[in-house]
């Protein structure tokens, strides 16, 4: 039942802004008009983790920062332009999506060595988004358990995704988060005679 209200939510948002266009144009079409108005060589920044090792988690670990690079992409076209107006439609879909799935910081730091920050090019990357609206649409797996860990860190690498999303949560708390961290570190290296 929640899956299918969730999917009604998505349609009607689709639906409201169908009408800025000249007919009433399927998904998979949207995409295509975006894809022909944005360069081909247009290097879009985007953080991810694979479907290999996301597994059934693939959508949870990925739709925050789908949309968050949606929104950043949007933010690069002028108030007037028809590119910023359509992608704000997939910046909606992907909120109703992902706000019923609750908090996902947790998952997104079991995952955090499997993330991935690359630079796509307009076709791969509008690929992605049709795929995880996609993926969005199915059940979405309870039960994610993350891979073991690379011994080295894959090319790309070097965030933390839970920190990114407690500064947009919490603008700033990254840094008291951090604070904290060492602050507790230090005291239980005291505790064990380390620290003088």
């Amino acid at each position: 039942y929640k899956r299918n209200k969730l999917w009604s939510q998505y349609t009607h948002i689709y639906t409201q802004y169908t009408h800025t266009f000249p007919k009433k144009i399927a998904q998979d079409d949207h995409i295509s008009v975006i894809k022909q108005n944005i360069p081909r060589d247009y290097n879009i920044s985007v953080s991810y983790v694979p479907k290999e090792l996301a597994g059934m988690c693939w959508v949870k670990l990925n739709i925050f920062y789908l949309e968050d690079s949606l929104d950043k992409l949007a933010k690069k076209f002028g108030n007037v332009s028809s590119n910023k107006n359509d992608i704000k439609i997939f910046i909606d879909m992907l909120q109703y999506m992902r706000l019923p799935l609750g908090n996902l910081e947790l998952l997104m730091y079991d995952f955090e060595c499997h993330f991935r920050n690359e630079q796509w090019q307009t076709e791969q990357y509008f690929d992605y988004v049709k795929d995880l609206l996609k993926a969005a649409e199915d059940n979405i797996s309870e039960d994610c358990d993350p891979p073991p860990c690379p011994t080295t860190l894959p090319t790309g690498k070097g965030f933390d995704p839970a920190i990114l999303c407690l500064d947009v949560l919490w603008p700033g708390g990254a840094a008291v988060l951090l604070s904290n961290i060492m602050f507790l570190w230090m005291l239980e290296m005291m505790n064990l005679g380390l620290l003088a």
